[in-house]
């Protein structure tokens, strides 16, 4: 279907070489295409004893009516039912129709996944999950010589950092007995369990406070530039500012145990990994006084990042600061946001392109499952999930015999992703290559619509039955040829209710689907317009992948047209033109006459014959040129 598109939109085209150059064609195959396409024309028309122009395509498939599509894959699965592939959809997406795709390899940033992922096109965010450890000290001399006014800046410059970075749960215990829990105002007030968790656990003061951002004029250099000075809490001067960003957080104040404390550590890992708390980032501090220096504990849990050591410097006031990081458990991954214009797409509700772009790129690879990004000079490999592949061996298999089907990386079967991760994946395919172990290698390959059942009714209308792929054998004996039905029937439902859990009410399809083939035996191998075949055909498959109602037109016979248009020429019409077409054919040779191309009907002008040309053979015949004749 995609290449009768292609082909419909070059034959088209007035400029083919320039539509060629457009769309990266080859133009000397397709002109090739299109001769041979219009052999198969004149020889079908010859055994229909019609005009080749009443088989040229009106209008493209993707503007063509949605029941002609179904039938054409009706069709397609008659022709090719011993070369079926199914899969089972190994990827499952996320209640909101998102998909996440966990990386591993090295940590990755945005700007490394935009090299091939566009922002504007695929929506996405970049997930990190695990736990990053940062420990160290530093001189602490303001800490040991007013503790109150330390605590006091330290936890200004602590929420400042916190709200730039927007981190959703954070907490400061200085000494091993003050602490300050931060949480913006937003998350505290929308969710419940974190607001009855952490009151149950601290008698704790509660208050909110508004701190505004910096406005970008006057010094911006050092602290003020940074994370730890870009937000301040609102004062009264600033009211008349109404373009300054503002946040709201609400802070909690306590005074703690050793115990205590250690229970709201365990508390916060639960909140960074359980989504009932709708928390993705949690960054604890704990800072002592030692001996000889003031030490500090910073564990980032969730979607977090390890601390710069300027914003380290800023945070504690002192340019002294010595730390080591950890990483642990560090977990990456690319969520992709739901896309509309595939998911709402009358086939199949597919997933989101980036995600089935990553799959695509990193399938290519011979061995592994793995995207090779740039990191400056170097190169980074970033592996993504086996069962992503589109040739893995839980991907495509046949539907008899169940060896693995390989695809070719370009096509629209490798990449897709269905949302709906209950129902099975059909296809048929025009070409297979076989290989050892029952595998194959195929191409021209046709996606059905998702499910059993649609399957289920096209074979059975065919005389195949649906769990083997063999033919039906029906008896002469009326007594041994109802029971052989009622097995038959049996027997689909059973294969289609495996997977699907198909409602009772649609067993009339598949009686009548059987119905249908045996009426199509009696008729016999005449090559007639049988109307209330394709108006019964629709009916039993109608709601199955939405509906399918017959087309205006539906029983007008190919013969019928040809032989009304057969009529029309023999009678010689005599047209009286127009003065603006006098003129026309003045500037031509007064001996020559211009042909119809659709009936042969000779005209004196040639803007005569364009004129007949555009009602005659239903239209089919408008954008061709006349033919001109010496009388």
């Amino acid at each position: 279907m995609a290449i009768s598109n292609l082909l419909f939109d070059y034959c088209k085209s007035r400029k083919k070489d320039q539509f060629c150059r457009v769309n990266r064609l080859s133009g000397i195959r397709m002109r090739h295409l299109s001769s041979t396409v219009k052999n198969i024309q004149s020889r079908v028309a010859e055994c229909l004893d019609i005009c080749p122009e009443l088989l040229e395509m009106n209008n493209p498939f993707y503007e063509m009516h949605p029941t002609k599509v179904a039938l054409l894959r009706i069709i397609q699965i008659w022709l090719f039912y011993d070369t079926m592939m199914v899969q089972i959809p190994p990827f499952p997406c996320n209640h909101d129709k998102s998909v996440t795709i966990s990386l591993d390899g090295p940590q990755v940033q945005r700007s490394h996944l935009e090299q091939i992922l566009d922002p504007d096109t695929h929506a996405f965010h970049l997930d990190n999950r695990g736990r990053i450890l940062q420990q160290g000290f530093f001189d602490g001399s303001e800490f040991k010589s007013d503790l109150g006014n330390y605590i006091e800046t330290f936890t200004l410059r602590f929420i400042s950092y916190m709200l730039e970075k927007e981190v959703d749960f954070s907490f400061c215990c200085v000494g091993g007995k003050f602490l300050n829990i931060i949480v913006p105002t937003a998350v505290w007030e929308n969710s419940q369990l974190l607001r009855d968790t952490i009151i149950g656990m601290l008698g704790a003061r509660i208050k909110t406070v508004v701190f505004q951002g910096s406005t970008g004029s006057g010094n911006q250099r050092g602290v003020r530039g940074r994370a730890c000075g870009a937000w301040y809490p609102e004062s009264v001067r600033s009211n008349a500012h109404a373009h300054i960003p503002t946040k709201s957080v609400t802070i909690l104040s306590s005074e703690v145990t050793k115990q205590a404390l250690s229970l709201l550590k365990k508390e916060a890992e639960i909140m960074s990994s359980n989504s009932n708390y709708s928390i993705k980032s949690v960054v604890c501090t704990e800072i002592k006084e030692t001996k000889k220096k003031v030490a500090f504990v910073i564990t980032s849990l969730g979607d977090c990042r390890e601390i710069a050591k300027i914003d380290l410097v800023d945070l504690f006031a002192d340019t002294q600061v010595q730390s080591t990081a950890y990483v642990e458990r560090l977990k990456q991954s690319i969520i992709f946001e739901p896309d509309d214009n595939v998911r709402n797409s009358p086939l199949i509700a597919d997933g989101p392109e980036g995600a089935r772009l990553l799959s695509v790129l990193a399938s290519e690879r011979r061995k592994d499952n793995f995207i090779r990004l740039q990191n400056g000079n170097d190169e980074i490999d970033i592996n993504i999930p086996r069962t992503l592949s589109i040739n893995g061996k839980k991907r495509w298999k046949r539907k008899s015999g169940n060896g693995t089907v390989y695809v070719q990386e370009n096509s629209v079967c490798s990449a897709v992703l269905p949302l709906d991760g209950e129902k099975e994946l059909f296809a048929c395919c025009a070409n297979t290559l076989e290989l050892r172990g029952g595998a194959c290698k195929v191409e021209g390959v046709t996606l059905l619509p998702p499910g059993r059942l649609f399957c289920c009714l096209a074979l059975l209308s065919f005389g195949i039955n649906p769990r083997t792929c063999s033919a039906l054998s029906l008896s002469n004996d009326d007594e041994k040829n109802d029971d052989e039905l009622d097995k038959t029937v049996q027997d689909a439902l059973s294969w289609t209710r495996f997977s699907n859990g198909i409602e009772h009410s649609d067993e009339w399809r598949v009686k009548e689907a059987l119905k249908f083939h045996i009426g199509c035996i009696e008729i016999g191998e005449t090559l007639e317009c049988q109307p209330e075949k394709i108006k019964s055909l629709c009916a039993f498959f109608d709601g199955v992948n939405g509906p399918m109602d017959v087309w205006k037109g539906y029983d007008t016979s190919l013969t019928d047209v040809n032989a009304s248009l057969r009529r029309k020429s023999k009678v010689q019409k005599r047209v009286v033109p127009t003065k603006r077409q006098k003129n026309t054919r003045d500037q031509h040779d007064s001996n020559t006459t211009f042909i119809c191309p659709g009936c042969n009907d000779a005209f004196p002008a040639i803007d005569v014959c364009k004129d007949h040309m555009q009602s005659c053979c239903f239209g089919l015949v408008r954008d061709k040129e006349p033919i001109p004749k010496a009388s």
